[in-house]
């Protein structure tokens, strides 16, 4: 059997868009997400969120953070994860230290969202190993870090999971149009970056350019990180025989076979003589 591994509709690639801090500039960008019916992940800071914290950016922009309180009404239909609790650098914390910044915040986000949050997105561009080895105690299915991997390679380390691309990356547009042309099973790209960016760089044309060319494309998928990372770690447990498929999680799962596009219920094997 030729199979060929696809994501939910039997799309070929998917999209992952994650934006940091919960900045005001996020109403506008929720708002061209919804237009182009594409999923957001947004890592928030519960106690800046809380103070509404204010910061002066290099240009002279203030740059503000949204009242907690906004926070479940705005993502409504997006993902909003854990980013720590006062944005720190996360390197030589103690695991006292880091369990207050990634279990707290968690914690906080929970109780205004009234549902799990599952992900967490390193702030700044570096962190110890020790925050990607403690996540999982503290209820996190994945780590997001900043480190640009530049491909749209699916098999990854979920723990430390590398972006494909910052979108003030000078080579973001071609970046974005090579994903839109590969053809590498499960391609993902994920794309990170803060909304504010799109104000002080005066991006918001483009960004909406590139968010048009991606939606308008029919084999990608967009998702919100925890759900990719699910998706992607139910794939990972198929069991493969000469002549059979069998999905051994608990996620239904997508696939061509044969030239057959072919849907695995949970615990669902697939075998060869089905196609005739």
């Amino acid at each position: 059997m030729k199979i060929t591994k696809l994501y939910p509709q039997f799309k070929s690639k998917a999209l992952v868009l994650s934006y940091d801090d919960g900045v005001e500039q996020d109403v506008r960008l929720v708002k061209l997400l919804n237009k182009y019916d594409l999923k957001g992940t947004f890592n928030l800071n519960s106690q800046l969120s809380r103070q509404q914290f204010v910061w002066t950016h290099e240009c002279g922009q203030p740059i503000r953070r949204l009242p907690l309180q906004a926070v479940s009404k705005l993502y409504s239909g997006h993902e909003v994860t854990s980013h720590s609790l006062t944005h720190p650098y996360m390197i030589g914390l103690t695991k006292q230290e880091l369990r207050r910044q990634m279990l707290d915040d968690k914690q906080n986000l929970e109780k205004v969202l009234n549902k799990p949050v599952v992900g967490f997105a390193v702030p700044f561009d570096v962190c110890d190993e020790a925050v990607c080895k403690c996540a999982p105690d503290f209820g996190f299915e994945y780590v997001r870090i900043s480190a640009e991997s530049m491909t749209f390679d699916s098999n990854i380390e979920f723990f430390r999971w590398k972006p494909t691309i910052f979108h003030l990356n000078p080579y973001f547009d071609q970046v974005v149009g090579e994903f839109l042309q590969c053809d590498q099973e499960l391609a993902l790209c994920t794309i990170v970056g803060h909304s504010y960016d799109l104000d002080v760089c005066n991006m918001w044309q483009d960004i909406e350019e590139i968010f048009a060319r991606l939606s308008f494309n029919t084999n990608i998928i967009s998702m919100c990180a925890t759900d990719c990372s699910r998706y992607l770690n139910a794939m990972r447990q198929i069991h493969i025989d000469d002549d059979r498929l069998t999905n051994t999680s608990a996620t239904k799962l997508y696939f061509n076979i044969d030239g057959r596009n072919v849907c695995l219920a949970p615990n669902e094997t697939f075998a060869e003589k089905n196609l005739f």
